[in-house]
């Protein structure tokens, strides 16, 4: 509830520290949606937290607003993992990868990942080979371990090799490939020394609006999947319902068609009746039906409000 020019305390610790606000703006930062977030200048921030001359995070924004910049995130993500790597770093892991004995695994462990790829295409349908595939990176690696051997035949260390070397399913591969003991652990502890900062992907604007997209959809396809089984069960209810009239007004139909009542004006006697008590059900409805929605969102929003609340209470404590 601060207004601009009010004056706030900010706890670090016991020790409150006064500050004026200067504006208000919204959901400054990844977290901001979710927790309050406070901006300050930098030497502010680091006297505020006796971090002089440190930084611990920096945010990256794209070019272009709120939507275009998503557009950037790929590329931008990729340029920053290769600047996150020493360079000392990685000439000791390409040192490494071009001795012979590790050379020698590494293509043999290169032809059969490109073979196991191929592989799984020729079991299951395409379609779902093809969705397997995506969801696992498959194509991705195949493609980086295909081209990762050419790049080490270089003599230098080309950029497309650091743009491998700064893929964690590249490390994570050549972590898993079956070495001598003392290669395996040359290898892992230079790919541990690789990176001097940490790229945290999982707080990209583009990450947030994907896990948002999602979380849509299946709340999408739930209350679709009960708007769907509501729809089943009342055709169902009014089957029955109009199995039922027939059989307690069989007499009356038969004193009708006796004196000389025709069997299309009995079909149009209860389809008349069905589409009153259809109007009669459909008001009903309706009222109900956005009383339930409305208590619905209510108990949805207070959820995702309570949750939030409680990660701001964790982080601040």
């Amino acid at each position: 509830n601060a207004q601009a020019g009010d004056v706030v305390e900010i706890f670090i610790g016991p020790l409150p520290v006064r500050y004026r606000v200067k504006a208000i703006v919204e959901e400054a930062g990844p977290m901001g949606a979710l927790l309050p977030v406070v901006m300050l200048p930098l030497d502010e921030a680091q006297k505020l937290l006796f971090m002089g001359g440190k930084v611990n995070n920096v945010l990256v924004s794209n070019l272009g607003d709120d939507q275009s910049g998503l557009v950037h995130t790929d590329a931008v993500s990729q340029r920053l993992r290769v600047l996150a790597m020493d360079p000392a770093a990685v000439e000791r892991v390409v040192a490494i990868l071009r001795r012979p004995a590790v050379r020698t695994v590494l293509d043999r462990r290169a032809g059969q990942a490109i073979a196991r790829v191929a592989d799984s295409v020729q079991g299951p349908p395409p379609l779902i080979a093809g969705l397997i595939r995506n969801a696992a990176g498959l194509d991705a690696l195949a493609a980086q371990v295909e081209t990762l051997p050419a790049e080490l035949d270089k003599p230098d260390v080309s950029d497309e090799l650091r743009g491998l070397l700064a893929e964690n399913n590249v490390r994570d591969w050549l972590t898993g490939l079956d070495l001598a003991p003392q290669d395996a652990t040359d290898l892992d502890r230079a790919l541990r020394q690789l990176n001097e900062f940490d790229l945290l992907e999982p707080l990209s604007k583009s990450t947030i609006v994907s896990a948002a997209k999602v979380g849509g959809t299946i709340f999408t396809s739930v209350f679709s999947l009960f708007g769907l089984l509501s729809i089943v069960a009342a055709i169902l209810l009014i089957f029955l319902i109009f199995v039922m009239l027939a059989a307690e007004r069989r007499s009356e139909i038969g004193v009708a068609r006796a004196i000389g009542m025709q069997r299309s004006h009995v079909i149009q006697m209860f389809v008349a009746e069905g589409v009153i008590y259809d109007l009669a059900a459909a008001a009903v409805g309706i009222v109900l039906g956005l009383a339930v929605s409305y208590a619905m969102i209510g108990f949805i929003g207070g959820l995702f409000n309570n949750v939030a609340g409680q990660l701001g209470v964790q982080t601040s404590i």
